[in-house]
């Protein structure tokens, strides 16, 4: 009976919705109106989660994906009272993320993996955990469960680098001058050398990157690109800065953060010298198949993410924004707001180009730390704006670098007004002020003093057989009428100690490094040192008493500075003052000016010979105190010798500068700043 009620109800309630759908028919239905990616909000996929702890210190680094990110890699670092924790994570299959290391048959909870790679199109994880018992293992995602694990090889020198959608592990020789394609199922191998493909016989690369069918690798040999076409077995040069380094007069210009679309199109590489203001730098996208370059000098963005298999890279700025470049259609797209923190990093594209991935940490009650993955849509809908870059001129190119403006006048030396004697006297007398520990854990060798206008310290070293209770170090830093003098304790110490109204702050790390800090009197002081107990530090601590007198008189007389520089007001930033081996002292002071011709200075005097100072490039040079002299052009630094010290003056200065007065009066204003000195 029942039964039969039911079907009567339903039958009714068919007939009722038929009804009502042949009234509304003839109404007119509303059309939704349609809204782009541009205006739509972008919805991060939360992927992974972790809140810290109340000492805790996390980080996401190196996160990969499959071409479609349905399968994403990336490590983490866990900080905790300096002691470091790094996890492996995969995720996959809609699943949570999973520890590497619960893959691994070794059943150790303390195994730590590495050299973890995904295949292109996420089925196959190749990963080598240290206590296995082999090379590595495979892992396929799809069945979940281990498919190959690799004997250990008789060349320990070998690193795993990858794997294809065919199961073919890319292996490289540690000293960088062989590449290997290893097939686990017949066991067969290719190897390519380097130095035989190229005919140089030093050639090693520094990275490569290897398309997503397995048949071409992109390779970063330094100062070549290479690309090696597996099915023909050909090498093809990309570009090659033999040009550059005879242009700039220089060998430190190298290849760096190539990029590699995954069908094997396109590529990107940047040119510069490893310093933070390069003679050159370009970054240049380049089209393998048609060989065209588009070079550029001034380039605003800070991050060069993957290339998708449209040829579109990602990109970053400064204020991470987000967008997207079209290398073949040289737009630029402005990915919509997200809702990013300053913490957020680690952007990723995925190389079909739908899904951007990144990490970011969020601060409410708790921090908490995320990996995001963002379904893209059409980005040929988004926003269209202004690729920030400047497009290299080779008319620039073709001068020589470094010798700047030639008829620029010679640079005015202006007087230095400040007696930096005097500095260096107060400041060493002032020891006899300052607040030391008189008592210790072990018999004393020796102490070194180093002195700065506000700040002291002491290494005291110990008579001891010990590897570790051999010294401690010892700061105090003047935080008169600052506000939070307290600011100086580092936050990974504990308050474990108040005595006389006094917070004494301490913790015993991991790894047997002690600190101590405190605040007594606006002065803020820090003992460290390792192997010692909580007992002895705070024996150290409470022992601080005025010196009452110095170590011994400062021979500052022996010494001399620059009287003049080319700077127009002289102003002194640092004076610092190292007394070490008994007698043997090092002085470094930093001048620099307000004015935009300013050429700061960087003058050292120590016992001990400098670096570069027999650098085999250096030119002899005369100077009129007598000293003898060389200059390095390179660094831009003028060295002299008295018998007794040595004398270092560099300028600090960049290439726009170096450019503007022109290489030769800097060298020659060094020249006269080092005649000063006497």
């Amino acid at each position: 009976m029942t039964r039969k009620i039911y079907y009567f109800g339903l039958v009714i309630l068919i007939i009722l919705l038929a009804a009502c759908s042949s009234d509304s028919s003839n109404e007119e239905t509303p059309v939704a109106e349609e809204t782009s990616n541009a205006e739509a909000p972008l919805e991060p996929e939360v992927l992974f989660s972790y809140e810290e702890g109340e000492d805790d210190r996390y980080e996401i680094h190196n996160i990969t994906s499959s071409y479609d990110a349905s399968t994403v890699l990336f490590n983490t670092k866990e900080t905790i009272k300096r002691d470091d924790e790094r996890y492996d994570y995969v995720v996959y299959g809609g699943k949570d993320a999973v520890e590497l290391r619960e893959l691994s048959t070794s059943g150790d909870e303390e195994e730590a993996c590495q050299q973890e790679n995904i295949s292109p199109n996420g089925q196959y994880l190749i990963v080598k955990c240290l206590k296995m018992d082999h090379a590595f293992m495979i892992y396929d995602l799809e069945k979940d469960e281990i498919i190959h694990e690799e004997p250990e090889f008789e060349d320990y020198g070998t690193d795993v680098m990858g794997i294809t959608n065919d199961m073919e592990v890319v292996l490289k020789s540690i000293d960088g001058d062989l590449l290997s394609i290893y097939n686990v199922e017949n066991k067969q191998t290719e190897e390519y050398s380097l130095p035989k493909l190229t005919g140089i016989e030093d050639e090693v690369f520094e990275n490569f990157a290897i398309s997503n069918d397995g048949q071409k690798i992109l390779i970063n040999a330094f100062y070549r690109l290479y690309l090696v076409d597996r099915g023909t077995g050909e090498l093809q040069e990309i570009l090659n800065l033999d040009s550059y380094q005879e242009q700039f007069e220089t060998e430190e210009l190298y290849l760096y953060s190539q990029r590699f679309s995954p069908d094997g199109k396109y590529a990107f590489i940047k040119i510069s010298e490893n310093t933070s203001d390069p003679i050159y730098q370009s970054h240049n996208f380049i089209n393998l198949e048609t060989g065209e370059i588009q070079s550029f000098s001034e380039f605003e963005y800070n991050r060069i993410g993957d290339i998708d298999e449209n040829g579109r890279v990602l990109l970053t700025d400064s204020d991470d924004e987000i967008y997207i470049y079209s290398i073949p259609d040289e737009e630029t797209y402005r990915i919509p707001d997200l809702d990013l923190s300053t913490y957020a990093d680690e952007f990723t594209l995925s190389t079909d180009g739908n899904y951007l991935l990144y990490s970011d940490k969020k601060s409410d009650e708790v921090k908490t730390n995320y990996v995001y993955k963002v379904a893209l849509g059409d980005v040929s809908t988004y926003e269209t704006t202004d690729f920030m870059a400047t497009p290299e001129e080779l008319e620039e190119l073709e001068s020589s670098p470094g010798e700047g403006d030639t008829t620029a006048d010679s640079i005015e030396l202006s007087p230095v007004e400040e007696d930096v004697n005097n500095l260096y006297m107060e400041n060493w007398n002032n020891i006899s002020n300052v607040l030391y520990p008189t008592e210790f854990p072990e018999e004393v060798e020796s102490i070194s003093y180093r002195v700065n206008t506000g700040r002291y310290g002491q290494t005291i070293k110990f008579v001891s057989d010990s590897t570790v209770r051999k010294d401690m170090s010892f700061t105090a830093v003047d935080r008169t009428g600052e506000d939070h003098p307290a600011v100086c304790i580092d936050d990974d110490l504990e308050l474990t100690e108040t005595k006389d109204g006094i917070d004494y702050y301490f913790y015993l790390f991991s790894n047997d490094e002690g600190e101590i800090s405190f605040v007594k009197d606006e002065w803020c002081y820090t003992i460290e040192g390792e192997d010692f107990t909580e007992e002895e530090y705070f024996t150290v601590a409470y022992s601080l008493a005025k010196a009452g007198e110095i170590p011994h008189e400062l021979p500052i007389d022996e010494v001399s500075f620059p009287t003049e520089l080319p700077i127009q007001d002289v102003i002194v930033s640092r004076n610092a003052l190292y007394h070490y081996d008994e007698m043997k002292h090092k002085y470094v002071v930093d001048y620099y000016g307000d004015n935009e011709n300013d050429v700061k200075i960087d003058f050292e005097i120590d016992q001990n010979e400098p670096d570069f100072y027999d650098y085999e490039e250096n030119e002899s040079i005369e100077l009129t105190n007598g000293m003898e002299g060389s200059y390095n052009e390179e660094y831009l630094r003028v060295f002299m010798y008295d018998d007794k010290y040595y004398y270092t003056i560099k300028a600090d200065i960049d290439n726009e500068l170096i450019d503007k007065l022109g290489i030769e009066n800097i060298k020659n204003a060094l020249i006269e700043v080092g005649n000063s000195v006497e």
